[in-house]
């Protein structure tokens, strides 16, 4: 039988992160008070293509859900798993006053033949406001459960740092020019009792009506090809 770590799942849970973007939106209430715009439009039929190591990845918006009496725009897709980590489930953009916050519903794993859960969570992914330096934090935790014998429940703890780098910046991105860009880095430190800790930072590049046209992790990088707005 394979060898089923922690240290395994760490990796895992630390890298399983929504990184999408999306784009333009003519029926949505959320740019209000704080925001300075709308930088994740969201009208459902919105798609965006992305590509990475000449790869392309397709994801739209499909519908809209009440959650606790607030508006969340539903994604059909999400970018994490792997060809070697199979995992489902459903993810969700909630806007207001200038925070976007991504709502993960519970995950199905498929991973060498075993199988789990992960509980949802929500965090706040960027705050469109904030000027060059200023930074937003949070926390959040979820739980995973195995069909392996005597393996027990974990839960793992996640906090998070967004710093904003730059505003108002010019970015081209696949021979197109964007404008009133705003880069922002987004740090996660995983931890789960008993284990080392494990850090991942991601920078994204957003851009104003259009939504996030770059993403860089490691050295990694995912870029927007095209982009369709209802």
């Amino acid at each position: 039988m394979k060898k089923f770590t922690t240290s395994f799942l760490l990796t895992f849970l630390i890298t399983f992160s929504f990184i999408a973007c999306t784009n333009n939106s003519s029926d949505d209430d959320s740019t209000t008070e704080n925001s300075t715009g709308d930088y994740w439009p969201t009208t459902v039929d919105n798609n965006w293509v992305f590509t990475q190591n000449g790869e392309e990845t397709n994801i739209k918006i499909i519908g809209i859900d009440e959650i606790d009496g607030a508006k969340y725009y539903k994604f059909d897709q999400m970018i994490g798993a792997t060809s070697s980590i199979g995992a489902q489930g459903s993810v969700w953009l909630k806007k207001n006053n200038g925070d976007y916050y991504i709502k993960m519903g519970e995950i199905n794993i498929d991973y060498a033949g075993y199988t789990g859960k992960m509980t949802g969570y929500q965090f706040i992914f960027f705050k469109d406001y904030l000027e060059v330096n200023q930074t937003w934090s949070g926390t959040y935790s979820n739980t995973t459960s195995y069909n392996i014998p005597n393996f027990p429940a974990m839960v793992t703890t996640v906090n998070y740092t967004g710093k904003i780098l730059e505003r108002g910046s010019t970015l081209m991105v696949n021979t197109i020019n964007y404008k009133d860009v705003i880069k922002f880095s987004f740090t996660q430190k995983a931890s789960i009792t008993g284990q080392a800790s494990s850090e991942t930072v991601t920078n994204y590049w957003i851009a104003k009506n259009v939504g996030v046209i770059k993403m860089e992790t490691n050295g990694a990088v995912c870029e927007l090809k095209s982009y369709v707005i209802k």
